[in-house]
């Protein structure tokens, strides 16, 4: 005669207190059910025959008593409920689970790539967990295993577009090298500021022309910036700085602040008032009064904005404007 069942019978003491909990917390980690009080089932399996056996002997050297039995029900109880108490516990976990994944999957796109990559391992760790003792299969596991395959799918989908996008902003930077910058004379702000990032996330070796005129024809190898219908200008509410940032891509958050605040100096607005905008117009303000040469005053000036990159890189400053709505 088979045994399909194994009981465990425990009778635990008020004291120590901690004991009922502990007990209660394990046998849940393996997946009993409680039949009645003190009376927990599990299928007759080896390893649930030695896990059993280590929990009596915790509740006995906490002073309680515990008992594994095999046993088949022959009145009173038929297999099959037994099986149903086992599936209604696990769809419970399902449940709780389900309403998680649900909020994850909301949360995928806007989530950071690393954020949202560590949210989708730590649900499929608890969904794994809970399979682990779903012995009879309640249909709430397949359900939840087919909105997480959906929603590994959507993050790997996105991770391929960013893999793509990168590469999209990297030819796209290659096509700006090794070109000749025209722009008008007598820099300040944002041209200073556009030339030191062209210098810095375009070419390091790029080179600079000026002309008096406010529009220029660009000959083969030339590019132009900060001219009227020149190549990176003024764009809708965005000054130059911010185009260059737009138009090639360039998702860096220091690189997001410097452009908020160039804009607020060179549109002379407010509009994000980040506390080291002010300081930044003052030294570049002073290298236009230091500098008379546009080479020099971009020379200058790059130094600056190397300072000001530097100490928002490396997160010695608050975010801009665009990363607080973000997060």
């Amino acid at each position: 005669m088979t045994h399909p069942w194994l009981l465990c019978i425990h009778n635990i003491p008020p004291k120590p207190a901690y004991l009922r909990a502990k007990v209660a917390k394990r046998l849940a980690a393996l997946g009993a059910v409680a039949l009645k009080n003190a009376v927990y089932a599990l299928p007759d399996t080896a390893q649930h025959r030695e896990d059993l056996g280590w929990l009596v002997r915790e509740i006995e050297d906490g002073g309680g008593k515990a008992f594994v039995v095999e046993a088949a029900f022959v009145a009173g109880m038929e297999d099959a409920q037994v099986r149903a108490l086992f599936q209604q516990a696990r769809e419970q976990d399902y449940t709780a689970l389900l309403a998680q994944a649900r909020g994850v999957e909301q949360e995928l796109e806007t989530l950071e790539p690393d954020a949202a990559a560590r949210a989708l391992a730590e649900l499929c760790r608890q969904v794994a967990e809970v399979r682990t003792v779903d012995f009879f299969n309640a249909p709430g596991g397949d359900v939840l295993e087919g909105l997480v395959g959906a929603m590994k799918a959507r993050l790997q989908a996105r991770d391929e577009r960013a893999v793509l996008a990168a590469g999209e902003v990297a030819r796209s930077l290659e096509t700006f090298q090794g070109k000749l910058w025209i722009t008008r004379a007598g820099v300040h702000v944002d041209r200073i500021a556009s030339a030191w990032l062209i210098r810095r996330f375009i070419d390091p070796d790029a080179a600079f022309a000026f002309v008096e005129t406010t529009t220029h024809s660009p000959a083969s190898g030339e590019v132009t910036f900060d001219m009227q219908q020149a190549d990176f200008s003024h764009e809708g509410e965005r000054c130059t700085f911010e185009t260059f940032i737009h138009r090639l891509g360039l998702h860096d958050d220091a690189l997001a602040r410097l452009g908020e605040m160039v804009h607020d100096i060179d549109l002379r607005e407010a509009r994000y008032g980040h506390a080291e905008t002010p300081g930044l117009a003052a030294a570049l303000a002073g290298v236009a009064l230091r500098h008379a040469g546009d080479q020099d005053r971009l020379q200058a000036g790059g130094v600056v904005l190397d300072a000001f990159y530097e100490a928002f890189r490396l997160g010695t400053h608050g975010n801009c404007h665009a990363c607080r709505t973000r997060s």
